[in-house]
Protein backbone atom coordinates (compact mmCIF):
# COMPACT_ATOMS: atom_id res chain seq x y z
CA UNK A 1 0.00 0.00 0.00
CA UNK A 2 1.52 3.49 -0.88
CA UNK A 3 1.93 5.70 2.40
CA UNK A 4 0.03 8.60 2.85
CA UNK A 5 2.22 11.97 3.04
CA UNK A 6 1.36 15.07 4.50
CA UNK A 7 0.24 17.87 1.93
CA UNK A 8 2.32 20.32 1.80
CA UNK A 9 2.34 24.31 0.25
CA UNK A 10 4.91 26.20 -1.39
CA UNK A 11 5.05 30.25 -0.42
CA UNK A 12 3.22 30.53 -3.52
CA UNK A 13 0.55 28.62 -3.21
CA UNK A 14 -0.16 29.38 0.41
CA UNK A 15 -0.15 33.59 -0.90
CA UNK A 16 -2.63 32.40 -3.24
CA UNK A 17 -4.78 30.68 -0.43
CA UNK A 18 -4.67 33.41 1.81
CA UNK A 19 -5.11 36.28 -1.15
CA UNK A 20 -1.82 38.11 0.30
CA UNK A 21 1.54 39.33 -1.52
CA UNK A 22 3.93 36.20 -2.06
CA UNK A 23 6.22 38.75 0.45
CA UNK A 24 3.89 38.60 3.08
CA UNK A 25 3.67 35.30 3.30
CA UNK A 26 7.89 35.10 3.95
CA UNK A 27 7.90 37.58 6.33
CA UNK A 28 5.15 35.90 8.62
CA UNK A 29 7.23 32.85 8.35
CA UNK A 30 10.39 34.63 9.17
CA UNK A 31 8.77 35.86 12.17
CA UNK A 32 7.05 32.95 13.37
CA UNK A 33 3.83 33.81 12.66
CA UNK A 34 2.87 31.20 10.32
CA UNK A 35 4.31 27.61 10.83
CA UNK A 36 6.85 26.25 8.24
CA UNK A 37 10.03 25.24 7.50
CA UNK A 38 13.14 25.38 4.81
CA UNK A 39 13.96 22.79 2.49
CA UNK A 40 17.15 24.24 1.51
CA UNK A 41 16.39 27.77 0.78
CA UNK A 42 12.79 27.52 0.38
CA UNK A 43 9.83 27.40 2.74
CA UNK A 44 7.36 24.77 2.89
CA UNK A 45 4.07 24.81 4.87
CA UNK A 46 2.28 21.92 5.96
CA UNK A 47 -1.75 22.38 4.98
CA UNK A 48 -2.78 21.19 8.60
CA UNK A 49 -0.87 23.72 10.46
CA UNK A 50 -1.96 26.41 7.57
CA UNK A 51 -5.80 25.62 7.97
CA UNK A 52 -5.27 24.84 11.54
CA UNK A 53 -3.87 28.38 11.73
CA UNK A 54 -6.83 29.62 9.45
CA UNK A 55 -9.38 28.25 11.83
CA UNK A 56 -7.28 29.98 15.05
CA UNK A 57 -7.85 33.07 13.01
CA UNK A 58 -11.44 32.45 12.17
CA UNK A 59 -12.68 31.02 15.61
CA UNK A 60 -14.52 34.04 16.92
CA UNK A 61 -17.80 34.68 15.90
CA UNK A 62 -18.98 38.35 15.88
CA UNK A 63 -22.67 39.97 15.25
CA UNK A 64 -22.61 42.34 12.59
CA UNK A 65 -24.82 44.26 10.15
CA UNK A 66 -22.74 43.35 7.51
CA UNK A 67 -24.11 41.19 4.95
CA UNK A 68 -24.39 41.05 0.93
CA UNK A 69 -27.61 43.49 1.00
CA UNK A 70 -26.12 46.13 2.73
CA UNK A 71 -22.82 45.94 0.20
CA UNK A 72 -24.72 45.62 -2.77
CA UNK A 73 -26.02 49.01 -2.99
CA UNK A 74 -26.54 52.00 -6.06
CA UNK A 75 -23.93 54.12 -6.68
CA UNK A 76 -24.28 57.55 -8.24
CA UNK A 77 -21.53 60.21 -9.13
CA UNK A 78 -22.22 63.04 -6.90
CA UNK A 79 -21.27 66.48 -7.08
CA UNK A 80 -17.07 67.42 -5.87
CA UNK A 81 -17.17 68.86 -2.05
CA UNK A 82 -15.05 69.91 0.22
CA UNK A 83 -14.67 68.62 3.68
CA UNK A 84 -12.95 71.06 6.66
CA UNK A 85 -10.62 68.25 8.83
CA UNK A 86 -10.77 68.89 12.87
CA UNK A 87 -7.13 71.02 12.53
CA UNK A 88 -8.96 73.74 10.26
CA UNK A 89 -7.57 72.39 6.81
CA UNK A 90 -10.02 72.15 3.72
CA UNK A 91 -9.60 69.56 1.49
CA UNK A 92 -11.34 69.48 -2.31
CA UNK A 93 -12.69 65.67 -3.72
CA UNK A 94 -12.84 66.36 -7.13
CA UNK A 95 -14.92 63.35 -8.04
CA UNK A 96 -17.24 61.76 -5.88
CA UNK A 97 -19.74 59.10 -5.29
CA UNK A 98 -22.54 58.02 -3.31
CA UNK A 99 -25.47 55.45 -2.01
CA UNK A 100 -28.05 55.02 0.39
CA UNK A 101 -27.40 52.82 3.04
CA UNK A 102 -30.39 51.03 5.21
CA UNK A 103 -28.70 50.58 8.54
CA UNK A 104 -30.69 52.56 11.35
CA UNK A 105 -28.23 54.94 12.85
CA UNK A 106 -25.66 55.30 9.44
CA UNK A 107 -28.00 56.49 5.90
CA UNK A 108 -25.53 57.36 3.52
CA UNK A 109 -21.81 56.87 2.60
CA UNK A 110 -19.56 58.74 0.69
CA UNK A 111 -16.76 58.37 -1.38
CA UNK A 112 -14.19 61.74 -2.36
CA UNK A 113 -11.17 61.45 -4.71
CA UNK A 114 -8.70 63.86 -4.67
CA UNK A 115 -4.45 63.84 -4.30
CA UNK A 116 -2.43 65.47 -1.31
CA UNK A 117 0.84 66.08 -0.98
CA UNK A 118 2.75 63.58 0.72
CA UNK A 119 6.45 63.23 2.65
CA UNK A 120 7.45 61.07 0.29
CA UNK A 121 6.76 62.45 -3.15
CA UNK A 122 4.71 65.75 -4.10
CA UNK A 123 1.39 64.40 -4.69
CA UNK A 124 -0.24 61.47 -3.86
CA UNK A 125 -3.82 59.73 -4.78
CA UNK A 126 -5.90 59.61 -1.64
CA UNK A 127 -9.45 58.18 -1.52
CA UNK A 128 -11.57 59.02 1.40
CA UNK A 129 -15.04 57.21 2.60
CA UNK A 130 -16.99 59.23 4.72
CA UNK A 131 -20.65 57.48 6.60
CA UNK A 132 -23.06 59.68 7.22
CA UNK A 133 -23.89 59.34 10.63
CA UNK A 134 -27.65 61.16 11.54
CA UNK A 135 -26.78 64.93 10.02
CA UNK A 136 -23.12 64.62 10.22
CA UNK A 137 -20.61 63.32 7.54
CA UNK A 138 -17.48 61.38 9.21
CA UNK A 139 -14.04 60.38 7.73
CA UNK A 140 -13.79 56.38 8.21
CA UNK A 141 -10.92 54.96 6.50
CA UNK A 142 -8.57 56.53 3.86
CA UNK A 143 -6.37 54.72 0.83
CA UNK A 144 -3.58 55.69 -0.43
CA UNK A 145 -2.47 55.39 -3.89
CA UNK A 146 0.33 53.21 -4.57
CA UNK A 147 3.77 54.02 -5.31
CA UNK A 148 2.86 52.61 -9.02
CA UNK A 149 -0.13 54.21 -9.03
CA UNK A 150 -0.19 55.45 -12.77
CA UNK A 151 0.50 52.05 -13.80
CA UNK A 152 -1.76 49.85 -11.47
CA UNK A 153 -3.97 51.91 -10.27
CA UNK A 154 -4.13 50.34 -6.65
CA UNK A 155 -5.36 51.82 -3.71
CA UNK A 156 -4.18 50.79 0.02
CA UNK A 157 -5.68 51.53 3.44
CA UNK A 158 -4.23 50.44 6.96
CA UNK A 159 -6.10 47.58 8.85
CA UNK A 160 -6.78 48.24 12.35
CA UNK A 161 -8.48 45.79 14.76
CA UNK A 162 -11.31 46.55 17.20
CA UNK A 163 -8.67 48.33 19.92
CA UNK A 164 -7.74 50.44 17.04
CA UNK A 165 -4.41 49.45 16.70
CA UNK A 166 -2.78 48.64 13.49
CA UNK A 167 -2.71 44.53 12.60
CA UNK A 168 1.16 43.26 11.88
CA UNK A 169 0.64 39.86 11.09
CA UNK A 170 -2.00 37.46 9.61
CA UNK A 171 -1.96 35.43 12.86
CA UNK A 172 -3.78 38.93 14.97
CA UNK A 173 -6.03 39.64 11.45
CA UNK A 174 -9.23 40.04 12.38
CA UNK A 175 -12.24 37.71 10.88
CA UNK A 176 -14.34 40.37 9.20
CA UNK A 177 -10.81 40.73 7.31
CA UNK A 178 -11.25 36.82 5.82
CA UNK A 179 -10.72 36.76 1.96
CA UNK A 180 -9.59 40.28 1.91
CA UNK A 181 -6.83 41.59 -0.89
CA UNK A 182 -4.26 42.16 1.23
CA UNK A 183 -0.46 42.99 1.40
CA UNK A 184 1.72 44.53 3.82
CA UNK A 185 1.01 48.84 3.49
CA UNK A 186 4.83 49.95 3.37
CA UNK A 187 5.44 47.61 -0.21
CA UNK A 188 3.09 49.17 -1.54
CA UNK A 189 2.50 52.68 -0.12
CA UNK A 190 7.16 53.42 -0.05
CA UNK A 191 7.54 56.64 2.28
CA UNK A 192 8.96 57.54 5.71
CA UNK A 193 6.00 57.63 7.64
CA UNK A 194 4.45 54.68 5.86
CA UNK A 195 3.06 51.49 8.09
CA UNK A 196 4.37 48.19 7.91
CA UNK A 197 1.06 46.52 9.63
CA UNK A 198 -1.48 45.11 6.77
CA UNK A 199 -3.47 46.86 4.58
CA UNK A 200 -6.41 46.38 2.24
CA UNK A 201 -5.60 47.07 -1.64
CA UNK A 202 -7.79 47.16 -4.19
CA UNK A 203 -8.17 49.02 -7.48
CA UNK A 204 -9.17 52.77 -6.90
CA UNK A 205 -12.70 52.10 -8.48
CA UNK A 206 -13.69 49.40 -6.03
CA UNK A 207 -16.25 51.27 -4.33
CA UNK A 208 -18.06 48.11 -2.96
CA UNK A 209 -14.57 46.64 -1.07
CA UNK A 210 -14.46 50.36 0.34
CA UNK A 211 -17.37 49.69 1.50
CA UNK A 212 -17.32 46.88 3.22
CA UNK A 213 -13.81 48.68 5.03
CA UNK A 214 -15.46 51.63 6.55
CA UNK A 215 -18.89 49.34 7.93
CA UNK A 216 -15.48 47.49 9.37
CA UNK A 217 -14.14 50.30 11.08
CA UNK A 218 -17.38 51.66 12.09
CA UNK A 219 -18.94 48.70 13.62
CA UNK A 220 -15.48 48.75 15.89
CA UNK A 221 -16.15 52.21 16.80
CA UNK A 222 -19.75 51.28 17.64
CA UNK A 223 -21.51 53.64 15.20
CA UNK A 224 -23.56 51.21 13.74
Amino acid sequence: MKPEYPIVFTVDEVADILRVAKETVVDELENGNIPGFKVGSEWRILKEKLFSLMEVNMDTETTSVIDESTLDVKWRKSDPFEYKWPEGSVEHYNEAYEANLTLPDCSQVKIGYTTREAASMKDRYRVIVFMKLGSQLIPVVEFAGANDFEDTHQVASVIKNDDNKHVRSLSELPSEYSGFPIKIYSEVVVGRYASNGLAVVIDKDDRRTMLHHALIRSSYKGWI
